[in-house]
C-alpha cells in the first residue's frame, strides 16, 4: 500500500505540476509550483522550482515553501 500511495503521489506531481499552478521562473518548460501539492507530498509540489535549480537538496526555496522533505 505504501509504494502505490508513493507511486500515485509522484506521478500526480508530475501529471498536474506541468498543468495547475504558478510559474516564478521562466524554465522553458511547463512546469509549476502547487501549493496544495507540495502540503500532500511534503515539499515535491514547488516543481517549478526544481526545474529551475534540478541540483538543489531543497525545492521550497522561499520561507513560506514549506519543504518537509528539505527539513527531515
Amino acid at each position: 500500500l505504501s509504494t502505490v500511495v508513493l507511486y500515485h503521489g509522484t506521478f500526480t506531481i508530475n501529471s498536474l505540476c506541468h498543468l495547475i499552478g504558478s510559474k516564478r521562473f521562466a524554465t522553458g518548460d511547463e512546469s509549476r509550483n502547487n501549493f496544495v501539492l507540495a502540503l500532500i507530498t511534503m515539499g515535491e509540489g514547488w516543481h517549478n522550482n526544481h526545474h529551475y535549480s534540478p541540483g538543489a537538496c531543497r525545492q521550497g526555496l522561499r520561507w513560506w515553501e514549506i519543504d518537509v522533505t528539505y527539513y527531515i
